[in-house]
């Protein structure tokens, strides 16, 4: 199977246990869609290889416990660590016109009602208490909160996305430069 009839469902992060388990990171909102997969192919060198699927189990967000068929110890999971997941393209499930994967927001435009455009998602970081986007913004790098509620405006076909930011949020990232400018004038 080729990546380009493929969409990335997520990554392997890190052995979980002793008997070949794997945490790993879902990169959809809703897990559930994903529970019941007979297969998944995961990228080995560059080529995507299929394992059978023993088990899955969700965790906490976006994260699931996954048995691939023929990993029995630990040793044998560390080395699928940071592995990415994939499934055939026929297996995406239809978005709304305002949903999207993580994966293919990188590199999207992200501008605020307030202060107009900030920069580009440069990645994402999924943590616990919530996922954060990653901009570059004036060769400063500035942490956003991936909330549906701040999101006013996604724009697939532009690649932007319109954000109304909690008050002072901006600030907190370059205040300095504003500090720097006050003091030369």
């Amino acid at each position: 199977m080729n990546k380009e009839n493929c969409f990335e469902l997520g990554s392997l992060i890190k052995p979980h246990g002793l008997k070949g388990d794997i945490q790993a990171f879902w990169d959809t909102d809703n897990i559930d869609l994903y529970l019941n997969m007979e297969s998944i192919l995961v990228e080995q060198k560059g080529q995507l290889v299929p394992f059978f699927v023993e088990n899955l189990r969700p965790q906490v967000g976006q994260k699931v416990i996954v048995k691939l068929e023929g990993i029995d110890t630990i040793e044998q999971a560390e080395e699928f660590r940071k592995l990415k997941l994939f499934l055939p393209d026929e297996f995406v499930p239809k978005l709304k016109e305002d949903e999207f994967f993580y994966h293919e927001i990188i590199g999207f435009m992200v501008s605020d009602t307030e202060t107009g455009e900030i920069g580009k998602i440069e990645t994402i970081y999924n943590l616990p208490q919530n996922d954060l986007l990653v901009i570059n913004c004036n060769e400063k790098e500035v942490l956003i909160p991936l909330k549906k509620e701040l999101i006013k405006e996604f724009n697939r076909e532009n690649k932007s996305i319109l954000m109304q930011l909690p008050e002072g949020l901006l600030e907190v990232y370059l205040s300095d430069d504003k500090e720097e400018e006050e003091k030369e004038d």
